[in-house]
């Protein structure tokens, strides 16, 4: 991993975010911002480049074009460990765990490597406080519903030291009790630890609720960013999500996702 001095105004700081594939250009001339100890969301609608964008910053996708600074080092890699060891954790929209292993094999695993590497990660049994996890610390995750392992997954994350957590679509597959349980645990969790989330997001109510700011792809470009009010007022946001739907009625909210095919 190359890393070059830059400034530390931000935990995330991605200038000009470039990918092409070919002559496709799935995302051109992001700039995303997560200041300390907020939270931002990105969002879109299908194909709108988010994935491709959120995986060019955790080094899983080489940029074409672009910086990507991480508490204020420029990081230069395609390989998630780089990306890892730069400051960054990452949950995944299809939970990755270790299923035959208990939830707290996942977080003193996690534990074990930041303690290597000379990080300072929470107490184990803080963790499952803050998350919610007490009492389930020694059930083999296979055996947990998808909602519990969404929480399981934060706390690894939350165990590697990382104070930048990128979240890839956490309400992805969890019903109506679940995602008002994972915002809970999220809103404990920022209150307790000094950490900073970019946050992938189709739940329209989930990440307008959370978030400090929102910024919005369509097609690959970076078409608003601001707080949740100034999106659900925006036009272009409505558009994007609407399609010919008439983006002037103020009842109008961007809560559905318009039939496209997938890029990201």
């Amino acid at each position: 991993m190359k890393l070059v001095e830059g400034s530390a105004s931000c935990a995330l700081s991605v200038r000009g975010l470039t990918v092409r594939y070919g002559g496709f250009v799935a995302v051109e001339d992001v700039d995303i911002d997560v200041p300390y100890g907020q939270v931002v969301g990105l969002i879109g609608p299908n194909g709108a480049g988010k994935t491709t964008c959120f995986n060019a910053i955790g080094g899983y996708v080489r940029p074409s074009k672009g910086t990507v600074e991480v508490h204020g080092v420029r990081v230069r890699s395609s390989n998630p460990r780089s990306a890892w060891r730069a400051g960054i954790a990452r949950t995944f929209q299809r939970v990755e765990l270790f299923w035959t292993l208990t939830v707290r094999d996942h977080v003193e695993l996690a534990r074990r490597l930041a303690l290597k590497r000379k990080r300072t990660p929470p107490e184990a049994d803080e963790i499952f406080k803050i998350l919610g996890l007490v009492g389930l610390e020694d059930r083999v995750v296979a055996t947990l519903p998808l909602g519990t392992n969404r929480l399981v997954e934060l706390a690894r994350a939350v165990a590697t030291g990382s104070t930048l957590i990128l979240m890839d679509e956490p309400c992805s597959g969890l019903d109506h009790v679940e995602t008002t349980l994972l915002k809970s645990a999220l809103e404990q969790m920022l209150a307790e630890l000094s950490l900073s989330l970019l946050i992938v997001e189709h739940d329209m109510d989930f990440i307008l609720s959370i978030a400090d700011t929102i910024v919005v792809l369509n097609y690959g470009k970076q078409i608003a960013r601001g707080t949740p009010a100034e999106i659900r007022a925006s036009q272009d946001v409505r558009r994007a999500y609407l399609g010919n739907a008439d983006a002037s009625d103020p009842k109008a909210e961007p809560e559905a996702e318009p039939v496209r095919a997938s890029t990201s």
